[in-house]
């Protein structure tokens, strides 16, 4: 018994090898291909996920913090506003704040959020998340004063909890606008 224990140890030992080294000959085969891509088709807009970025949309305040702490590092905030930026939005500012809020973050996850945070809710205006959803938004807008886009960011998380997918009743919406 307790020899198959050593076995097992070194076979998984073994088997985390083998995955390092198969990662390790990925990465350089996806390097060779990005660069391949860049010579062939320079025109092409490319969406690099910058490496160990948390999945999106954030679903959780946990999500949240782990996403805060990865954009603690300015080459990831660059990063993520490059890979934010290849999305394709609307042409007009507020609709394009208002699709890449929805694929950054769910409304569940929103629904803890206002701008300024008061009434109990999180301050979205401080976060390192719509910093970086400012300097997408400003290389899309060009000279834009983001008037429409700061409009949008407060619709959106204001009206998140009555989306589908939020976490308020739709009754509780209706007693509150009447």
């Amino acid at each position: 018994m307790v020899g198959s224990s050593v076995y097992q140890e070194k076979d998984i030992a073994m088997i985390r090898q083998m995955i390092d080294d198969l990662s390790s000959k990925i990465d350089v085969a996806l390097m060779s291909i990005g660069k391949l891509c860049r010579i062939l088709m320079p025109h092409e807009k490319r969406i690099t996920r910058p490496q160990g970025m948390p999945s999106l949309p954030l679903k959780t305040l946990e999500d949240f913090d782990v996403f805060e702490k990865f954009l603690e590092q300015g080459v990831n905030q660059s990063a993520t506003t490059d890979y934010l930026d290849a999305f394709p939005v609307p042409p007009k500012e507020y609709n394009a704040t208002m699709c890449l809020l929805g694929k950054v973050m769910t409304n569940g996850l929103a629904s803890n959020f206002n701008f300024d945070g008061q009434k109990q809710k999180l301050g979205f205006q401080e976060t390192r998340l719509w910093k970086t959803i400012e300097a997408t938004l400003l290389r899309k807008y060009k000279g834009s004063q983001l008037a429409d886009g700061l409009k949008a960011v407060k619709s959106w998380l204001r009206n998140a909890p009555w989306r589908l997918g939020g976490q308020g009743p739709l009754k509780q919406r209706v007693n509150k606008t009447t």
